[in-house]
C-alpha cells in the first residue's frame, strides 16, 4: 500500500475512529450515526469529500 493512503474500508473505519473519541451521534435520529461505504462516495460525488487520491485497478485509494 501506498504510504498515507487508505482503501474506502481503511478510510470508513478512520471515520469511525475519529468519531467515536466525541461524537454522541446523531441527534434526530434520521441518520447513520457512522458514514458507510455509500455515503462516502456520495459525499465525494457532491464534493463534501475529496475524490480518491490514486486508484490501484478497481480500488480507490483515499488521502488524509
Amino acid at each position: 500500500m501506498m504510504l498515507g493512503m487508505w482503501t474506502m474500508d481503511e478510510l470508513v473505519e478512520r471515520v469511525r475512529v475519529a468519531l467515536s473519541a466525541e461524537y454522541a451521534g446523531a441527534p434526530n435520529g434520521r441518520v447513520r450515526d457512522l458514514p458507510d461505504r455509500r455515503a462516502i462516495r456520495w459525499y465525494a460525488t457532491i464534493g463534501l469529500v475529496d475524490r480518491p487520491a490514486a486508484m490501484r485497478g478497481r480500488v480507490a485509494l483515499y488521502s488524509p
